[in-house]
């Protein structure tokens, strides 16, 4: 028993020997491993103190690990090589960083990265990833940029087609104004071009697509309240349609394709009626309308036709009222007839025929005769007569009889001694040119008709009657009764 109990001490004196080496042993393997990690530790805090993070990327470019120096030639060489490609609108261009103006700070950029690496905490830190792409600050030379961008477009904008502005037009089917919406044009506005690159390189992005809201703009477009409110106003003048008569003869039509053109617009697209058009325009009527003293080809009764220029008898326009009334139907609006105001009328409106009426008295100065046709076209009188002498002609012309009277003495034009010429008493006096020629009684006359005119019988510019001719006709004869005279 005792050997036993003195065995048994033996051997667990035995067996602590080995237990306590080992935990000397791993004692000093721990130590070890602590002294290396602290070491590891040291080493790395020494290295990341000149080093970036694994996993650095700013943009593009991959940082990882670099050194500061070598971190600024990486952030150089991008900033360099970057490149920004221009397209849309017809552009196909590339810009390079140089022409775009980009600038970067390497060395604050780098210093922005390594004050992002906390050394302490890098074995917590590397296997982050780190992005600093917000440390690297890119600027962008804005002028730099622009010319580049001007350089760049003018090819393009000299064979560009330039907009053109939304305008007032004029429908000839519709006779009414209308908004012509013009167009954009393909021009290029160099500014707008210059933000769209702009705006893509602070977004990092490596193309810039231009929309159409780069092209030169219209500056003054369809949607244009002033446009439209000058539309609806000229649209109030062109809504006139008149007809202007004479004798109930149309004359002219004052409608939308004569107003329009009275119609201008200001730069500030106010409205206005040109008074300078419209009195243009009332002076042609006055034209067409006015014929005393034009030619005329007319029908006698007997057949004969006769052409007659000159006289006092045909149609006088009132030009100023005639403006004041075209002036009020345009303000107005107006859609109707009118006459136009006269201030000498005819019997109907004929330019170069017949303007009187059936009823006048006819002198043919070639034939020597007189003829006096009533209103339905009966031969009321004939008679031979003696005209003007030679040099003394009757004029021609158609005339008006403007007076009548009995037992008159013609004078004549005074004579070199300051007397009358002749003093003529005749019994019926008819005159149609002023107070000065006329038909009266001649009962000195030998004979009439013929050439007597032309041997020394001629009158001072007269018509002579036999003395019952010009009895009969004084009765028939009215004042305004139409006296014609022509060769």
């Amino acid at each position: 028993m005792r050997y036993g109990a003195h065995f048994a001490d033996e051997t667990s004196e035995q067996q602590a020997q080995p237990t306590y080496r080992g935990r000397r042993i791993a004692g000093i393997v721990a130590g070890a491993i602590l002294g290396l990690g602290l070491v590891t530790y040291l080493v790395g805090c020494v290295y990341f103190s000149g080093h970036l993070w694994p996993n650095t990327t700013a943009g593009d470019v991959n940082l990882s690990l670099m050194t500061a120096a070598s971190a600024r030639e990486a952030v150089e060489d991008e900033a360099i090589d970057r490149t920004i490609r221009v397209t849309g609108q017809g552009v196909d261009e590339t810009l390079s960083s140089d022409e775009a103006g980009i600038k970067v700070d390497a060395n604050e950029a780098v210093h922005l990265m390594q004050s992002e690496v906390s050394v302490w905490q890098w074995p917590l830190r590397v296997l982050q990833s780190h992005d600093v792409t917000s440390a690297v600050e890119t600027t962008y030379d804005v002028d730099e940029l622009r010319a580049a961008v001007e350089r760049m477009l003018a090819p393009y904008n000299a064979v560009a087609t330039e907009p053109v502005n939304a305008s007032v037009g004029f429908d000839v089917a519709s006779g009414t104004f209308f908004v012509n919406p013009g167009s954009t044009g393909t021009k290029l506005d160099a500014e707008k071009v210059t933000q769209a690159v702009l705006s893509a390189l602070r977004a990092d992005s490596a193309v810039a697509t231009l929309a159409s809201d780069v092209l030169v703009p219209q500056t003054v477009t369809a949607d244009d309240p002033s446009l439209r409110a000058a539309v609806a106003k000229a649209n109030d003048y062109v809504r006139t349609n008149v007809t202007l008569t004479l004798a109930g003869a149309q004359v002219a039509t004052l409608n939308a394709s004569v107003v329009k053109d009275w119609v201008s617009f200001g730069d500030d697209l106010s409205v206005s009626l040109s008074d300078d058009a419209m009195a243009a325009w009332v002076d042609s009527v006055e034209k067409a309308v006015d014929d005393v003293g034009g030619t005329h080809t007319y029908t006698r009764p007997d057949g004969k036709v006769g052409t007659v220029t000159g006289g006092t008898y045909g149609w006088v326009s009132d030009g100023e009222a005639l403006e004041e009334m075209v002036e009020q139907n345009v303000a107005d609006g107006f859609v109707g007839t009118e006459e136009i105001p006269c201030k000498q009328t005819a019997a109907v409106y004929a330019p170069g025929a017949q303007e009187w009426g059936p009823r006048y008295i006819d002198v043919d100065l070639t034939e020597q005769h007189l003829r006096f046709y009533d209103s339905d076209g009966t031969l009321l009188v004939e008679s031979d007569i003696i005209s003007g002498a030679p040099g003394n002609d009757t004029p021609t012309g158609v005339y008006v009889c403007n007076a009548k009277g009995t037992n008159v003495t013609l004078v004549g034009l005074p004579d070199a001694s300051g007397n009358p010429s002749y003093r003529t008493p005749v019994s019926y006096w008819m005159p149609f040119v002023g107070n000065a020629v006329g038909l009266h009684d001649a009962t000195w006359q030998p004979a009439f008709g013929g050439t007597l005119y032309e041997q020394g019988y001629g009158s001072h510019g007269c018509v002579n009657l036999p003395y019952d001719v010009a009895q009969e006709i004084y009765g028939l004869i009215n004042v305004g009764d139409v006296v014609i005279t022509h060769n």
